[in-house]
């Protein structure tokens, strides 16, 4: 009938609307939504997202992270008097290697086939990985700390490059603070996923096999906890079944319980947090267009105001070169007025040092800061960006000068070599510097990062220590260094031996002072060497 109800048409009607799909502001408003409950945000306000899902594959990731946690703490310990005892070491040393090898292991392992590789994250790796190798070759107590603080950094940025998760480009400073964000916001975040897919085992007993033997799994891990805990009490308390264990009895009894199962408490205060950021790594996917900075640009200001602040800075420098020109260039004589050169270069080279580099920072505040559409006061401002880039040159090389007159009197230190290299940095930033004042699109903090990285591996690769003992023993030997601290270069590390040996041959004074420097260095070599943990290179070659 045309007149009557067609309910084929109707049900297709019905049938077509239920299968109409969301929006698209519907469904990004959804991922929005889960990924702010998980806590990931990008430092522009856009959204990271995250696969919140917990699959089977991610079990490898809680036995990686509970594998990182114990070898950590069979690396370091809480407290650090086992290193202290040794050799006045207060960071372990192939331990260091080892450990950092098996994180970028595991976050391989995590990331698989998402992981980004090219230029830029096979060059950090391998930086990275120099960086870590320090500590197993060098043995000086003081770089290691150091070396341990940069590498920390390095290594939070290159797990995220290699995640792909930064929206700023790595040779941005943004990128180097983003990763630092990204990298306490991962710890905390996800920690309770295994306890939670574990609940989720034990509640869905009809899911089937597959759920079946991932709760026999977690049931075996919970017993073998409480049984290693147990059993060495029960194996105490009875010999005759105690008996049964035999050789495994024995190692059982030797076991503290209480000390086991401490150290059971803390790998499990620990993976969690190595768990969460492996997870957090390895789920997540970033908003497009979302590659605005962490730091977002500098307030931007009047060429006029910037202009007199150069003004007078300018001004002041050019007076503290003029007398820099007249006293510490203009030879003995005119240094002569000052108390002679050792005087003279003793004072200042540390504060001169801090003035180029503050220097360095306000001239590239003043570049970026700027007005670049005042076209007249940006000329004004390269001409009195140029003064003051002419005037921190010299105020480097006065300070370089009395560093070197000095040492040429008083010896080397590992001091006035961090002192020497931190010069040759910033003198590069100063190049890199003078190049942005006339290509304002030049990428400063990429001449900043690599040359930082490639500069401090070389130091640490060149074998400092040695270096120093060398240079003073020879100096001495030679007249042209009238004092030498034998005990200082006692303090060094094995790369001073052949300089005391040097030093013992020809000079029957020092002697036996020194002698007994190189027997410490080998009788602490055993110490050193015993534990795979501590184990170095430059003492295993003493014994």
């Amino acid at each position: 009938m045309s007149d009557g109800i067609d309910v084929k048409a109707l049900l297709d009607d019905q049938i077509s609307s239920e299968k109409v799909p969301p929006r698209p502001f519907e469904e990004d408003s959804v991922r929005e939504d889960s990924a702010r409950d998980i806590g990931l945000s990008a430092p522009d306000g856009s959204t990271i997202l995250l696969d919140d899902s917990f699959v089977s594959r991610d079990w490898i990731t809680v036995v990686i992270a509970i594998a990182l946690a114990i070898l950590w703490f069979s690396i370091f310990e809480l407290s650090m008097l086992d290193y202290l005892s040794v050799d006045g070491q207060v960071v372990p040393g192939l331990g260091v290697t080892v450990f950092t090898v098996a994180l970028f292991a595991g976050v391989f392992i995590s990331l698989g086939k998402r992981t980004r590789i090219d230029r830029v994250t096979v060059s950090l790796l391998v930086a990275v990985l120099l960086m870590a190798l320090v500590p197993a070759v060098f043995s000086n107590p003081y770089l290691r700390v150091l070396n341990c603080v940069l590498l920390l950094g390095a290594s939070i940025l290159e797990i995220f490059l290699l995640a792909d998760m930064l929206h700023s480009a790595w040779d941005r400073l943004s990128a180097l603070f983003e990763s630092i964000r990204l990298f306490i916001s991962s710890l905390l975040h996800s920690n309770t996923k295994p306890l939670r897919a574990l609940n989720a085992l034990g509640t869905k007993g009809n899911s089937g096999a597959k759920s079946g033997a991932l709760g026999v799994l977690a049931g075996v891990l919970i017993a073998l906890v409480v049984l290693a805990v147990v059993l060495p009490l029960l194996s105490s308390a009875d010999a005759v079944f105690g008996s049964f264990f035999n050789g495994f009895a024995q190692w059982l009894e030797q076991l503290n319980p209480w000390e086991s199962l401490w150290h059971i408490i803390r790998v499990l205060l620990l993976a969690p947090f190595i768990f969460a950021l492996l997870y957090n790594v390895s789920k997540h996917r970033r908003l497009e267009n979302a590659d605005n900075p962490l730091l977002g640009s500098l307030p931007h200001a009047r060429n006029i105001t910037l202009s007199t602040a150069l003004i007078v800075l300018d001004i002041v420098y050019l007076l503290f070169v003029a007398v820099q020109l007249q006293f510490l260039f203009g030879g003995a004589e005119a240094s002569s007025m000052s108390g002679g050169y050792a005087a003279y270069a003793r004072e200042g080279f540390f504060q001169l040092v801090a003035v180029a580099a503050i220097n360095l920072l306000a001239l590239l505040a003043t570049l970026v800061m700027a007005d670049a559409k005042d076209t007249k006061g940006m000329r004004v401002m390269r001409v009195l960006s140029l003064v003051l880039l002419f005037c921190t040159v010299i105020i480097l090389v006065s300070a370089c000068m009395r560093m070197l007159l000095y040492i040429s009197v008083f010896g080397f230190s590992l001091l006035r070599a961090l002192t020497l290299l931190g010069m040759v940095f910033i003198a590069i930033c100063l190049v890199a510097a003078g190049i942005k004042v006339f290509r304002p699109k030049f990428v400063f903090f990429r001449v900043f990062l690599v040359s930082g990285l490639v500069l401090w591996i070389c130091f640490n690769f060149c074998n400092i220590d040695a270096r120093i003992a060398e240079y003073n023993v020879e100096g001495f030997l030679n007249g042209t260094i009238e004092q030498i601290d034998v005990d200082y270069l006692g303090s060094l590390s094995p790369g001073a031996i052949p300089a005391l040996e040097n030093l013992a041959e020809q000079d029957p004074q020092r002697r036996e002072l020194a002698e007994s420097y190189i027997h410490l260095y080998e009788s602490r070599a055993d110490s050193v060497c015993r534990r795979w943990q501590s184990w170095n290179l430059s003492y295993a070659m003493v014994k």
